[in-house]
């Protein structure tokens, strides 16, 4: 009964928000916007001291939710769901409470949670993320490039590890970091037009030397994570987390200051394995790709016609120096969602 009484006052906190835009106190953790967050995120990466910054990914949320309250008829739709979207293997309902475990185990070392207002995000919130943490209204790469503070300047001088499966597209794409955000609507106080986002190399070395955002110029360490979504599978591994214990120890072995990851259902555990071993994580998700100007199909328009329905947030400094990855495009790809990662 009493868990009944606590998804019922989640629920309702939910629609009173999301359909009534009433305000209501979220979570107990401090709320931070996007400038205030930056700030946080950058200071502590400067600071060198332990630190995991995350978000829960949509499916992994999902089947917390769902063991945490019992809801059994939807044990396996959840399970089908993280199975194919998100990497979590083997297709198994009875492997989902350990799954949560795992995730409200890696929450409570999380110093800022990026808030997507998913239902019961802000339960898990309040009764497992220390009081002390943060939280940001918008904690993503899309901003980035737009901010006078943005955090990934204190990426300057690091080692830094990018956990993902398009590690010889990130070290590609790296090369050409000078360029990847020069087309961000605004070079120096002049308006980018919707012909600027295909520059020719002329043009856009002129932008570059006007762009005010660049990425950084760090020591780059990659760690080719795990693909397991669908029925992609490593034999090395009965289950899931038993590949999520051989990347730990793989990736501790790396000598780096701060890791960036983008890999599936691994991300928020991983986060909190390194920040627990003294070192300092942010985990994006897949929007991680986007930090490097790699493209895909969630962001590019293709779903809905095409360049001319691009997602606004990338439009504005997408330009001819993006690439898909290179790694090519799994036949499982298109059981995660629609291949949103790919082409």
């Amino acid at each position: 009964m009493a868990s009944k009484i606590i998804w019922f006052k989640y629920a309702v906190d939910k629609v009173l928000r999301s359909k009534l835009k009433l305000k209501t106190k979220y979570c107990k953790q401090e709320v931070l916007g996007l400038e205030d967050a930056a700030t946080f995120v950058k200071e502590r990466i400067e600071s060198g001291e332990p630190f995991m910054a995350s978000r829960f990914g949509f499916f992994e949320l999902a089947v917390m939710r769902m063991y945490e309250f019992g809801k059994k008829k939807k044990y396996q739709t959840v399970m089908d769901n993280v199975y194919n979207c998100a990497g979590f293997f083997p297709n198994d309902t009875s492997l989902g409470y350990k799954f949560n475990e795992v995730m409200k185990e890696s929450i409570k070392v999380c110093d800022l949670l990026g808030l997507s207002h998913e239902l019961c995000e802000n339960y898990f919130m309040n009764r497992f993320m220390d009081k002390s943490a943060k939280a940001a209204k918008d904690f993503s790469v899309y901003n980035i490039c737009e901010m006078d503070n943005s955090w990934t300047t204190a990426l300057k001088g690091k080692k830094v590890l990018v956990v993902t499966p398009f590690t010889e597209t990130v070290k590609s794409q790296y090369k050409n970091r000078d360029k990847l955000f020069i087309n961000r609507g605004d070079f120096g106080g002049k308006e980018a037009t919707k012909d600027e986002a295909y520059l020719d190399t002329k043009e856009a070395s002129e932008m570059a030397n006007d762009a005010s955002y660049r990425l950084p110029e760090f020591e780059l360490i990659t760690y080719k994570s795990l693909l397991t979504v669908g029925d992609l599978r490593d034999d090395r591994f009965e289950t899931w987390f038993d590949a999520l214990d051989f990347m730990t120890e793989e990736i501790l072995k790396l000598d780096f200051d701060i890791a960036l990851l983008g890999c599936g259902a691994y991300g928020m555990a991983l986060a909190a394995r390194i920040k627990k071993a003294g070192k300092q994580a942010i985990h994006m998700g897949g929007t991680t790709q986007l930090v490097f100007g790699i493209m895909g199909r969630r962001w590019d328009g293709s779903r809905f016609g095409g360049i001319d329905h691009m997602d606004p947030k990338v439009a504005r400094f997408y330009n001819k120096y993006w690439t898909y990855p290179l790694e090519g495009k799994p036949d499982e790809a298109n059981k995660v969602e629609y291949g949103p990662y790919w082409k």
